[in-house]
């Protein structure tokens, strides 16, 4: 399941976090979670005690989500939430998703969400300064499969899920550069020297979340 954070910073663009986890055990309205891979012991995500987030699970198209809060965090890979308010079921196809031709820049880091998340903002920093990409990143021209929540593209070699990517997405609204920190959530073999994957935007910023869904939006009336 996921679990989408919100996070507060005096003075910063309001955004939210994403973290995968497992229901270890439940009583009543209580869940103990556990993270693994990059969300184990070593990724010291900064949780805080009542920390507001958004609970969310699904299966073949169709979820579950609910709001929780934090309670404490217990050794390095478990989590304590209580669940607050009801319930309610969605559509996971909610998300439209299309196919697009745009400038894309890569940076695979095969490290922890605490480092991630510095990496990322780091990068925002940059390209608000600069008005340009962060200079480490590779572009070229990509067909992707794009959606407000994540993407997916061919890369020439395999990599292991839970790699993350930072991202710079140039649109075609010639806007400010749109810079991603996401997880590979999945890695298959597409053809000869080519693997798929599929990315879960983890870190955004809510307004180019925004642009991603105007974009995907238009281009969707286009092909109907």
């Amino acid at each position: 399941m996921t679990l989408k954070v919100s996070v507060d910073e005096k003075g910063s663009a309001q955004r939210f976090d994403s973290i995968f986890a497992y229901v270890a055990s439940c009583n009543d309205s209580t869940l103990e979670l556990v993270f693994t891979g990059p969300h184990g012991s070593n990724a010291d995500y900064p949780f805080r005690r009542h920390q507001k987030m958004e609970l969310t699970s699904d299966h073949e198209g169709m979820g579950v989500c609910a709001q929780a809060v934090c309670i404490e965090r217990r050794g390095g890979d478990r989590l304590i939430i209580e669940l607050a308010g009801d319930l309610n079921f969605f559509n996971r196809r909610r998300n439209v998703r299309v196919e697009a031709d745009l400038w894309v820049g890569l940076e695979e880091s095969p490290v922890s969400i605490s480092i991630i998340h510095r990496r990322w903002e780091e990068a925002i920093r940059w390209t608000r300064k600069k008005k340009s990409n962060v200079p480490t990143a590779s572009f070229s021209r990509r067909k992707v499969s794009l959606s407000t929540s994540g993407m997916g593209l061919e890369y020439p070699k395999p990599v292991q899920p839970g790699t993350y990517f930072l991202i710079h997405l140039a649109l075609e609204d010639n806007g400010e550069m749109i810079c991603i920190a996401g997880e590979v959530v999945r890695s298959e073999p597409e053809g000869n020297d080519s693997f798929y994957l599929g990315i879960h935007f983890d870190c955004i910023e809510e307004d180019d979340r925004h642009r991603i869904d105007q974009h995907v939006k238009q281009n969707a009336r286009r092909t109907e």
